[in-house]
């Protein structure tokens, strides 16, 4: 069965709506679209009910756009939740990044993996974890309270939602648009990109593509070790960093890859960076990390 633009879907049971790119939105009984461009790019308006979207990668400035009567949700290629009750919208995102629109004034917040925001007349318009309660709108930040021991740590971004953040540009190019942080390397230049935090025990995940260049370098301890990341034909790859004690493990898709020395020193605390070769060009997605409680023995 094929839509065309305006036409309205009401479902009894679950149903599966697929674009050409292969972005797929999944209704829940009960739920209620019509088919309309909410922004630049493809999209519909969630009129009632609940839906869950993987959607693929969109091109850059036409985003995949999901509209309720409070919001607009415009996707950049992610996993997530959209449920749509009376006055009331709630998105839950487990991977990737989205940008939430509040249509009453217009403001936004961006949200990235396993986080949720809602939109009511009750609760703050915010990005917050899922294991974390929303608060009341106009409620008092709570203060942190101290992790029990053993707990599990919490992962966060490693980068802020709107810009660098804490992180300088040593060579190259560097940009951030819809949570994707992309370096241009010159023709006879790298780039290069320092985060300013030092870490000793340290876990961190990403997605990373590499173009124009054989690979790419993530580098621990500032330039003490570093692991090279291929660049598998343009294609987004899984990384997965590990440091703890003497202990440091660095895996793309899964499989290990050797760690080559750079100062080549016993691991130790220093900054992160990302690296790649002159003429090439390397995009971060969905990096974050977590800092554990304690160093295993």
């Amino acid at each position: 069965m094929a839509l065309r633009s305006g036409d309205r879907l009401a479902v009894n049971g679950p149903v599966a709506l697929v674009w050409e790119d292969g972005s797929r939105l999944d209704l829940a009984a009960g739920a209620q679209v019509r088919v309309v461009r909410p922004g630049t790019g493809p999209g519909l308006l969630l009129e009632r009910g609940t839906l869950t979207a993987e959607i693929a990668r969109q091109r850059p400035g036409l985003p995949f756009a999901i509209a309720t009567a409070e919001a607009r949700i415009e996707v950049l290629g992610t996993h997530f939740t959209v449920s749509a009750q009376a006055q009331r919208t709630q998105v839950d995102l487990f991977t990737g990044v989205v940008r939430m629109l509040r249509v009453a004034d217009g403001s936004k917040v961006v949200l990235r993996g396993m986080e949720t925001a809602t939109i009511a007349a009750d609760v703050e318009f915010a990005a917050h974890p899922f294991s974390e309660p929303v608060p009341a709108a106009g409620a008092p930040a709570p203060a942190p309270a101290a992790a029990p021991t053993g707990a599990e740590p919490v992962w966060i971004p490693l980068f802020a939602t709107d810009g660098l953040g804490e992180w300088s540009p040593q060579h190259g190019t560097w940009t951030e648009h819809d949570g994707v942080v992309r370096g241009v390397a010159g023709a006879q230049d790298a780039a290069r990109l320092l985060g300013r935090r030092d870490y000793q025990d340290v876990e961190l995940t990403c997605r990373l593509r590499v173009s124009d260049a054989l690979v790419a370098e993530l580098q621990v301890g500032d330039y003490n070790w570093f692991a090279e990341i291929p660049a598998h034909d343009g294609a987004w790859v899984a990384v997965a960093l590990t440091q703890h004690g003497n202990d440091l493990r660095v895996t793309v898709d899964g499989l290990a890859v050797p760690l080559l020395p750079g100062a080549g020193l016993p691991p130790r605390a220093g900054p992160l960076a990302f690296y790649v070769r002159p003429g090439g060009a390397l995009e971060i997605d969905s990096a974050r990390v977590r800092v554990p409680t304690q160093t295993p023995r």
